[in-house]
């Protein structure tokens, strides 16, 4: 490349990492993902060390973070923030480390680990102990001033404790605000049935929550922090090591990321870093990699920083969670209900370690919001384990017509319906469309439903396709001879004798068998009714006791039963007046199916009435007894169980991880319970004599 092609390019690069800059720390939005701008920085970077001539002092490689934003008062920081450098191999990662020995001239001592939160950097000031002060990373110098957003946050302390540990007379604390992912998917359903504003993701959804002008907004945005060091501190603080300070801002009740680890070995390093990367999908925070420091502080004052970044500590990055790709094209595919879900097909592209080839576009809608054409230049994102999902498209990428429904549906080539609202493209052909069979036969079997274990969807396609069954009843009156020739039900690598064919229709017809006997929720669920899943049909059996008189059942009468709306009651009216069904349930009968009918609530008397006119929400997870139990104990002293919180809510007993539930009730100040409240009640009410056993509370846990 000529000298004049190199400066061409490093103006250019230089010009795309300074817009990229202000679009991610000023205006909260990411055009593209993490490893495209990652890409071009590091090429700046290189070219910049090849031809040092051509290194300018407001070159972006020299930035520690974006330009300051408007509309914010400024706030110095009593130390500078600095940006870390990185590396993506442990051949790398060694050369750093190596490096430091070589400045120091021996041994660099242990590091500490821990998870680079994909977040947004804050500076926490606090003077004799109360929080005076928050700001944003800003350039490193300055930075915005957001204390009274930043205040509205429950998990950062307003006043440290000094209880245990003396608190400096000035500190400032280091953190990175983030939103939990549970509570970022629980916000954006809320908003999407409100109709508020939904979060692009979580990071840029943290920096707009902090840079609101009124906290009131930021208080209702689901904020938490890490925090992860200690900046400028008066002289009555002098601690020695990095870990004494994670360990002191622990005692002082700030909150700390619990896999932080003191660690001594290279190999010890390389470990934390794989097995981090092993849970990264079950974590409820996004994160980028990981962050090695030298532990022992007066190692990091002597090494110092270069260029604004510490020479005393270095980021392990991960694989990318968000990748750009072109998408190729977008097929539909029907499922139980009839809906057409679109399917983006992308260039192969690994996100994450993971090889991605295929996308959820989720609906109608959300093409629309997206703008999804083809051959256009898509952002691909995969965390935890949510399928695959295009994040955004880049503008101008394609000049294709944007995509929407097919005129047929792709499986029976029937007529295609748009809703009213354009959110869904629907075949409305029901058992008729052969994917909309498979899918709710494959329901009906399921755990949650007729539960029998072993029929795998792939061995049903292969049996409707090989005409041995055409319904659900038809999976009841299979013979051991029918799974002679189904290529799925012989395992890969097996050869397929006649004997172990026989032994695994012997064992899944067994399964067969043994769902036959089920309850009564379970079958009326199992049956398909649009919009009637376990909690409706809970509520059916609860309120009319048996079958016949579900089937016997008017719109008005349906929908005086709780959580039963019109919809959902002219679903039923209409389910029940179909002569299909009632032949299937019927045959399903016929086939040997069977439950204990129970009587309705009308017909049951409680043994007490000590909850008479209470109304109560159960929500989360519940460790000593199953959700059935703990509404039939409520039941049993007269209280009256919901599903859904509203003004007639009296009680919501919230279990681990209760999500909108809780956050519901809390803003209409109902009375909330914990599990260990709710055992109380019940031994005074002589329901319980003691607690329930680990074996009990397993049992429950696990059902």
């Amino acid at each position: 490349m000529s000298e004049n092609s190199v400066e061409k390019r490093i103006l250019e690069l230089r010009d795309k990492v300074n817009y990229y800059n202000h679009k991610y720390h000023v205006e909260d939005t990411s055009e593209v993902p993490d490893a495209t701008y990652d890409g071009l920085f590091d090429e700046l970077v290189k070219l910049e060390e090849q031809h040092p001539d051509l290194v300018s002092e407001d070159s972006p490689t020299h930035r520690v973070g974006g330009e300051l934003a408007e509309g914010f008062e400024k706030l110095e920081h009593a130390q500078a923030m600095f940006s870390l450098s990185k590396c993506t191999t442990s051949g790398e990662l060694k050369n750093w480390i190596e490096r430091a020995q070589k400045l120091l001239g021996g041994d660099a001592g242990s590091v500490v680990c821990e998870p680079k939160i994909d977040g947004v950097a804050v500076n926490l000031t606090y003077e004799n102990g109360i929080l005076r002060r928050a700001a944003t990373r800003g350039d490193g110098t300055l930075g915005e001033d957001i204390t009274a957003n930043v205040k509205t946050i429950p998990a950062i302390p307003l006043k440290l404790d000094g209880n245990k540990r003396r608190v400096p007379q000035r500190v400032e604390i280091r953190g990175e605000i983030y939103i939990p992912l549970t509570k970022f998917a629980q916000f954006n359903e809320i908003a999407k049935k409100e109709g508020t504003q939904v979060l692009a993701s979580p990071r840029n959804g943290a920096a707009g929550s902090l840079r609101q002008k009124d906290p009131k907004i930021t208080a209702a945005r689901p904020l938490s922090i890490f925090c992860y060091s200690v900046g400028y501190s008066s002289d009555d603080y002098q601690p020695n090591s990095h870990y004494e300070v994670i360990e002191d801002l622990r005692t002082w009740k700030c909150r700390v990321n619990t896999r932080i680890e003191h660690i001594k070995s290279f190999q010890d390093i390389s470990e934390y870093i794989d097995s981090t990367l092993e849970i990264r999908p079950t974590l409820d925070y996004d994160i980028d990699g990981i962050v090695v420091k030298l532990d022992d502080l007066e190692i990091q004052r002597e090494l110092g920083n270069l260029n604004r970044r510490p020479r005393w500590a270095i980021a392990f990055k991960y694989p990318p969670q968000e990748v750009e790709t072109i998408l190729k094209c977008v097929k539909f595919q029907a499922g139980r209900t009839g809906v057409l879900s679109p399917i983006g097909h992308v260039k192969q592209v690994k996100v994450g370690g993971v090889k991605i080839s295929k996308v959820s576009l989720h609906n109608l809608a959300e093409m629309k919001r997206l703008g999804i054409r083809k051959g256009a230049t898509v952002t691909v994102r995969r965390a935890g384990d949510v399928i695959p999902q295009i994040t955004r498209v880049r503008q101008g990428s394609s000049k294709g017509d944007v995509i929407g429904p097919p005129s047929e549906c792709p499986s029976c080539q029937g007529p295609v319906y748009v809703d009213e609202d354009r959110i869904n493209a629907e075949c409305h052909r029901g058992w008729q469309c052969n994917a909309q069979l498979v899918e709710a036969i494959r329901y009906a079997t399921s755990k949650q439903c007729l539960d029998i274990v072993g029929l795998a969807q792939r061995t049903l396609e292969d049996l409707l396709e090989a005409k041995k069954i055409d319904s659900l009843v038809g999976v009841f009156r299979l013979k051991k001879e029918d799974f002679k020739d189904i290529p799925s039900f012989i395992r890969k690598k097996e050869t397929a004798t006649g004997e172990l064919i026989k032994k695994r229709a012997d064992n899944l017809l067994s399964a067969i068998e043994k769902s036959k006997h089920t309850t009564l929720p379970r079958f009326i669920q199992a049956l398909g009714i649009r919009n009637v899943g376990e909690v409706t049909s809970n509520a059916l059996v609860e309120a009319f006791g048996t079958l016949d008189a579900i089937r016997n059942t008017s719109i008005d009468q349906l929908t005086a039963v709780d959580d039963i709306g019109e919809i959902v009651a002219t679903n039923i009216v209409e389910f029940f007046a179909d002569a299909s069904n009632v032949k299937l349930i019927n045959d399903l009968i016929e086939c040997g199916i069977t439950w204990s009918e129970t009587k309705s609530l009308s017909e049951s008397e409680p043994v007490s009435d000590v909850l008479n006119g209470q109304v109560w929400v159960l929500t989360g997870k519940l460790f000593n007894f199953t959700r059935e139990a703990a509404e039939t104990h409520l039941r049993s002293l007269g209280a009256k169980v919901t599903s859904s919180v509203t003004n007639q809510t009296t009680q919501l007993l919230a279990g681990e991880n209760a999500g909108s539930k809780l956050t519901r009730a809390e803003e209409r100040g109902i009375t909330i319970l914990t599990e260990q409240d709710f055992l109380e009640l019940l031994t005074e009410q002589n329901i319980v004599t003691k607690s329930p056993s680990d074996e009990q509370a397993a049992a429950a846990a696990n059902d």
